[in-house]
């Protein structure tokens, strides 16, 4: 194996550097005890990073960026082995851009090298396809950012390990063309589809097939046409029969108050469908690659009474409360977004009801709120678990806001993202040490009250690491270099001029 060439590699560059004689010498002449048998032996002026077992250097190579990994690849052949070993590249994604131009640089013999398992295409011919299929046949995950056929899906069939696919651009294909690709893949347990322009219940309902889901993203084209039609219960067919889903995205997907609210409702009893008379067959007055799937039998797709979701994503999906039968299904959340949410922003709804989804959702650990508008008389009554929350763009929130946050759940919060929230003075932002003491990251970009007296008072915050200041022009680049040497160097600042 490739891990114990990379050993005996190094004790030969060990034998070769540290000779015998060296080494008998190096023991008589001992400054200093030695706590396994007490004898002496003399400290080294520098750090001898070879003696160091390759384990190390994998776990501090993993931790690289791209650029720094390909620098240090060519400082000796003993780096070049390390970083070329499976276990720099665990859990990485590799980026290709166009297949065919790395056919003849030895480019699948490193992939398979370092045992890769997660790549990201920008975009693939049926050729990259095979040649895909071909060298990396244990690829589990598989990211395409522009989707050219439907086909291609078929082509990488053989990949049985697959577990995430990602399809970033379905504008071009109809919903049965994509769904039949999707469902080859029996194992799928993640399954991302962005932008789509065509999507209706009879295809979504296929979905259910993929018995192993656990994460599922659905992201609307904003410019999609009317054919893109799921209904609530098309949602609640598909939510209620896959038992291992739990991360849930839902990207402007156009449902009406009611229709979402029966997409989170169990369902009441089977659903019959339709029974024609002997001998009729619907008729489908479209083309034949549009024709309607035909209906799941039950006993395929049997259906559940509670969902167990752990997170969940409404952007641009949330506009009316949702019913209390609903949430009840959702108390198992923790990571909640409602991002661009105009449920926020409405004034004909009273507080009680906007809220609502705060008081029921008492397990949410993570919320974000960004670009809703988020009103102070909502942070009254958020969970009081919560650790981080997300309030850029909440052009309404002020002070009075954030001490009503504090009162719900001041010890808790680790996260805070106040970026554009312009309504926030400089008096609540250098009291946030008294607020929120165990704050670990802070974004306060683009806000305009922030100062270098605003910097002194959050030095208080012995737990900070990280904080955001891009966009604040009243700071200067020596106010932020003299914050972070008098905090010891243990803030990380992003700014206009800092990285």
């Amino acid at each position: 194996m490739m891990h114990s060439k990379i050993d005996s590699n190094h004790i030969e560059v060990l034998e070769k550097k540290s000779p015998k004689k060296k080494l008998k010498k190096d023991k008589s002449n001992s400054r200093c005890s030695s706590p396994i048998n007490g004898q002496l032996h003399e400290e080294p002026l520098s750090p001898n990073w070879s003696v160091l077992p390759p384990d190390i250097f994998f776990i501090i190579f993993s931790y690289l960026s791209p650029s720094d990994r390909a620098s240090i690849r060519v400082v000796c052949k003993t780096f070049q082995r390390m970083i070329d070993h499976p276990s720099v590249w665990r859990h990485k994604v590799v980026y290709l851009c166009y297949i065919s131009k790395y056919e003849q640089t030895g480019m699948w013999t490193l992939l398979q090298s370092r045992k890769i398992e997660r790549v990201m295409v920008q975009r693939m011919s049926d050729n990259d396809c095979k040649k895909l299929r071909e060298n990396l046949p244990h690829l589990k995950g598989l990211q395409i950012l522009q989707f050219q056929k439907y086909k291609q899906l078929r082509l990488l069939k053989d990949l049985t390990e697959l577990r995430q696919l990602r399809l970033g651009d379905c504008t071009k294909f109809t919903d049965k063309e994509l769904v039949t690709g999707v469902t080859i893949f029996q194992h799928l347990t993640v399954l991302e589809l962005s932008n789509i322009n065509m999507l209706r219940d009879n295809a979504f309902k296929q979905l259910v097939r993929l018995k192993n889901l656990e994460e599922l993203t659905v992201r609307r084209c904003l410019r999609a046409s009317s054919m893109f039609a799921i209904s609530g219960m098309g949602l609640q067919y598909v939510l209620f029969r896959l038992p291992k889903l739990r991360c849930l995205t839902l990207y402007a997907v156009g449902l009406s108050s009611d229709e979402l609210s029966l997409s989170f409702t169990p369902p009441k009893g089977r659903v019959e469908p339709p029974r024609h008379r002997p001998g009729y067959y619907p008729r489908y007055s479209g083309s034949k690659k549009n024709a309607p799937f035909p209906d799941i039998p039950e006993e395929e797709a049997p259906s559940i009474q509670k969902l167990q979701l752990q997170s969940l994503t409404l952007t641009h999906s949330l506009s009316w409360p949702m019913t209390e039968e609903a949430l009840s299904q959702l108390d198992t959340v923790e990571t909640l977004c409602l991002n661009s949410c105009y449920l926020f922003r409405r004034r004909d709804l009273p507080v009680e009801d906007v809220t609502s989804i705060f008081r029921k959702l008492i397990n949410v650990k993570s919320l974000d709120l960004a670009s809703t508008n988020c009103k102070n008389t909502c942070l009254e009554h958020m969970p009081g678990g919560l650790e981080s929350l997300d309030l850029r763009d909440c052009y309404s929130v002020s002070g009075i806001g954030l001490q009503s946050l504090s009162d719900r759940a001041g010890p808790n919060m680790k996260h805070l993202g106040l970026a554009l929230c312009n309504r926030v003075s400089n008096h609540p932002l250098s009291m946030l040490h008294t607020m929120f003491p165990n704050l670990e990251t802070l974004d306060l970009s683009s806000c305009r009250c922030v100062t270098q007296d605003t910097l002194a008072k959050l030095l208080k915050l012995e737990k900070l690491r990280w904080l955001g200041l891009r966009g604040c022009t009243q700071l200067t680049l020596e106010a932020v270099q003299k914050m972070q040497e008098m905090s010891g160097n243990r803030i990380r600042v992003e700014g206009p001029s800092l990285r």
